[in-house]
């Protein structure tokens, strides 16, 4: 995918992150830009221009401020990945200034830091492992690991940095112009902001890679490489080496940059090394350790010539180098080249000098470490080894594919228990989501009876209280008494009654219903309110009202005779009364004709 894209000063951000491998990368950056109100596939050179930054920087810093420096560290790492592979693929200048980082623009102004100091600068924060293991396994384990990256530029630089523990940017990026094969020193101390790259004095081993890749692949030493390269690299091939530490580690193998803490550890802890380490890692400026060497009594190895062999920082690589013969059980140095999967003409040639494994009771910086030439025997030996090591790397790829394989097969056998588990998981799941609904619903009826319940306790309570003053009521107007009927008088009652008897009947009620709409609107009290009332509707409906109100049925039949009575001979007056003006009107009319 990278030789399909054209690299000029148009290259897209989109282009920008595939080219140096970056790709995984692009959504969140994506996404981003779109809320800057920007796009991905715009000119990567639109970052020349500040405002770019500034909206950005507004797009992702959040409500408190705080967030988003993981975007622009990230265009940072593009950014430098890019300026190397510019340079290669073109021939010229890097076209653009240097935006993101330590030394780019956005750090370096101050205006700039103050207001978005939060999104511009790496936030820091502790990947040191809790502890690793100790160089016996930890050293067998990345060779190993190495030995099995297919890629053979990414496979030697990761093999340079095990040995020269620069940072994954540092060694991608190394160009032969950068090496003095004669003394063999990188280059004078470069510089950027608080980073240094010392000019480091390399050790035989480091030094015999970068000399076959330049014959290899010219000034570009790694070509194609980049960090995102490396660090996949350690992370498939490496990393899974020290799966069974990761507890211990606090965390696992994540790129190329663990590389470089775990090495240093190494320097440090077993070694004994620390200042050396702080100048090869470039956190201490080279010439502050030049030609010094930490106490004797924490060093594995001690130099007391120094001249013949190089500054103590070279001793602490030399000496790594040789725990890498030792715990590796070499006969040479030489037979690194094998261990690492290769090929380095300068150390496995005849002629090539004999670099041994110093025992730890000798003096590694002594002249014993060089011991004439290369044998025939040795050279069999280090063929034998190369032989043993690639038969053994053919072993461990054919037992993985094996693996692989074994693991399909298992796999469509297990098909059907694992089809029958996904089905009684599936019906657990529905028996689930079904007993989940069937509390639901239960859980919802018996909130509904509770709710019922209330409300008929707060109707029996009111109720209650009603039929109380009811019977206040009747009590007091003495219901049916002469001082009631007095008070209303029979033809009140009956239009009252009359009216109300109309109404429900309009209204649909039944006529029992009638019944009591028409004694609710003329008595003093609702009977729709009043428990007692049913009891005596029902009273009323079978043996009638007079008994129902429990009066004397038989003084009120009297009663009911006597009105009766005066009933009848009230109609008989008014009947006399009218025949007699009937017969007036007779005579009258009589008068007038005549």
């Amino acid at each position: 995918m990278a030789e399909e894209i054209k690299i000029d000063e148009n290259i897209t951000i989109r282009d920008a992150f595939k080219i140096t491998d970056r790709e995984k990368q692009i959504g969140s950056i994506e996404k981003n830009l779109k809320k800057a109100g920007l796009s991905i596939d715009s000119p990567f050179s639109i970052f020349q221009d500040e405002n770019t930054s500034i909206k950005l920087a507004e797009a992702v810093k959040g409500k408190e401020g705080k967030s988003g420096s993981t975007n622009f560290v990230t265009l940072g790492s593009v950014e430098s990945d890019l300026r190397p592979i510019y340079r290669r693929k073109t021939g010229g200048s890097y076209p653009f200034e240097k935006i993101f980082g330590a030394d780019g623009v956005l750090q370096k102004s101050p205006d700039l830091m103050k207001k978005y100091g939060l999104q511009f600068k790496q936030t820091r924060g502790t990947r040191a492992f809790k502890e690793i293991p100790k160089g016996e396994i930890s050293l067998k384990n990345i060779a190993q690991g190495i030995s099995e990256i297919p890629d053979a530029n990414v496979r030697a630089a990761v093999a340079f940095q095990s040995l020269i523990p620069l940072r994954p940017g540092e060694v991608a990026q190394l160009t032969a112009s950068d090496i003095d094969f004669t003394t063999g020193r990188i280059s004078d101390e470069y510089r950027r902001v608080n980073k240094i790259r010392n000019p480091v004095e390399l050790p035989e081993v480091a030094l015999s890679i970068l000399k076959a890749q330049q014959v290899k692949n010219g000034d570009e030493l790694f070509k194609d490489v980049t960090t995102a390269k490396m660090s996949s690299a350690v992370k498939k091939h490496v990393a899974p080496k020290f799966a069974e530490y990761q507890k211990a580690m606090g965390r696992p193998i994540i790129g190329a940059s663990d590389i470089r803490k775990i090495v240093p550890s190494i320097i440090v802890g077993q070694l004994g090394y620390d200042k050396e380490a702080g100048a090869i890692l470039g956190h201490t400026k080279y010439d502050d350790v030049l030609g010094e060497l930490t106490a004797t009594t924490r060093k594995h190895y001690t130099s007391k010539i120094m001249d013949d062999v190089g500054s103590s920082p070279k001793i602490a690589l030399m000496s790594l180098q040789n725990m890498y013969g030792e715990v590796l059980g070499l006969n040479t140095i030489n037979e690194l080249a094998g261990e690492f999967d290769l090929d380095l003409p300068d150390l496995t040639s005849e002629g090539s000098p004999k670099l041994i494994v110093v025992p730890k009771n000798q003096d590694i910086a002594s002249n014993v470490r060089t011991q004439g030439t290369l044998t025939d025997e040795d050279l069999g030996l280090i063929e034998e080894r190369r032989a043993a090591r690639q038969a053994e790397l053919g072993e461990r790829k054919a037992k993985a594919e094996l693996g692989q394989v074994q693991s399909q097969i298992e796999l469509e056998k297990a098909k059907p228990e694992l089809l029958a588990l996904k089905k009684a998981s599936l019906e657990e799941d529905v028996e689930f989501e079904i007993e989940k609904a069937d509390l639901k619903k239960q859980k919802r009826e018996e909130n509904k009876l509770a709710k019922e319940a209330e409300q008929r306790q707060l109707r029996d309570t009111d109720m209650a209280d009603s039929s109380k003053s009811l019977q206040q009521k009747l009590g007091n107007t003495k219901l049916f008494g002469k001082g009631f009927l007095k008070a209303l008088g029979p033809i009140g009652v009956g239009v009252g009654a009359t009216i109300a008897s109309q109404r429900a009947e309009a209204e649909g009620k039944t006529p029992f219903e009638q019944v009591f709409y028409t004694a609710s609107e003329v008595l003093p009290v609702s009977a729709y309110d009043i428990e007692d009332l049913g009891k005596f509707a029902a009273k009323a409906r079978d043996e009638g009202i007079p008994e129902a109100l429990g009066l004397d049925t038989q003084k009120q039949q009297e009663m009911n005779i006597r009105r009766k009575e005066r009933l009848a001979e009230r109609s008989r007056n008014v009947s006399s009364a009218n025949k007699q003006s009937s017969l007036d009107d007779q005579i009258q009319q009589l008068l007038s004709g005549r």
